[in-house]
């Protein structure tokens, strides 16, 4: 599994030479429709902030063009990111890919995409990780963990990023799976089926912010100033608990035209820091933390590093 890295890298460092061959460049692009595959159903996260750039991204292209978004969902994601990797490289199919998707890579599936071949667009937004208790748990601080006389058990719908979490923080542990989402997540620690729970923050806030939750880390900067209680990364010192993240970024197919390419790209980027933008998205629970095309590679290699490092805990 430690050559998938190697693979993404070399791929990414093949892909962008790509770049400087690719086929001519487009007289005038866009000239149709630009696409947005969101490789989930309508309604979540990712179609969400989809949607905000495709009515936003038009008035930053040349003559308006126009953008649509499309679901393919199927797979846990892979049926829409597969979709997006075979579409012409023309610069007008490209789609919001997870993270996830690296999980998949590492732990050794058929897929039918490599990321690392993939055009990069930038980083739209990430969630961090928060660490909640009930507040009548036992356990009420890091140091509480730490100081665990048994496993401390912890609900998930898997493994993985609780168990990196909790690896990170040195305690002892156990994940407890087959609960879907938050809400089950909340219930289990409030009814004391689990001592803790490791996700995302806005699963937590609602409930936090009521009274049912005890937050003990926030690993999300969006987060810190709500709970200014938890401990931080930085309070904790391991950089990288910042980086086991639930990310989303705008890719295409490899090969796309340097013309189409930086063109879609710069667009993205002043989507990123318009202001009415930024505040519909943050209204909609879906704020951006955008980052540029030129940090992606070292953003996915980060997440690529720790999966291999971890893996013992992919199911």
């Amino acid at each position: 599994m430690k050559t998938t890295l190697r693979r993404f890298l070399a791929a990414a460092c093949a892909a962008a030479g790509t770049f400087a061959l690719a086929s001519p460049a487009l007289a005038e692009y866009p000239e149709d429709d630009i696409r947005i595959i969101v490789p989930y159903g309508p309604g979540g996260g990712f179609d969400t902030i989809a949607r905000i750039i495709a009515d936003a991204l038009p008035q930053y292209l040349p003559d308006g063009a126009t953008v649509i978004v499309e679901n393919v969902s199927g797979a846990g994601g892979r049926r829409g990111v597969g979709e997006i990797y075979r579409a012409d490289p023309d610069g007008y199919t490209i789609g919001v890919v997870a993270t996830t998707m690296i999980l998949a890579e590492v732990s050794g599936e058929d897929l039918p995409f490599k990321l690392g071949e993939m055009t990069q667009f930038g980083r739209l937004s990430y969630d961090g990780m928060a660490v909640v208790a009930a507040p009548d748990s036992e356990f009420q601080s890091i140091e509480d963990l730490r100081n665990a006389d048994r496993p401390v058990l912890i609900a998930a719908s898997q493994k993985f990023t609780p168990g990196i979490v909790a690896s990170l923080l040195d305690f002892p542990f156990e994940v407890v799976t087959g609960y879907a989402g938050a809400g089950e997540f909340v219930s289990a620690v409030v009814r004391g089926d689990v001592d803790l729970s490791i996700n995302t923050p806005n699963g937590f806030v609602s409930y936090a912010e009521g009274g049912q939750l005890s937050v003990l880390a926030i690993f999300d900067p969006a987060y810190e100033e709500a709970f200014p209680d938890a401990v931080t990364v930085e309070d904790m010192g391991i950089p990288d608990l910042a980086n086991v993240i639930t990310g989303r970024f705008m890719m295409g197919p490899p090969g796309i035209p340097d013309e189409a390419r930086d063109t879609l790209a710069e667009a993205l980027a002043k989507v990123a820091e318009d202001p009415e933008v930024l505040e519909r998205a943050r209204q909609a629970n879906a704020a951006f933390d955008y980052a540029p095309p030129a940090e992606v590679e070292g953003l996915l290699a980060d997440q690529y590093r720790l999966t291999e490092e971890y893996s013992e805990f992919l199911e």
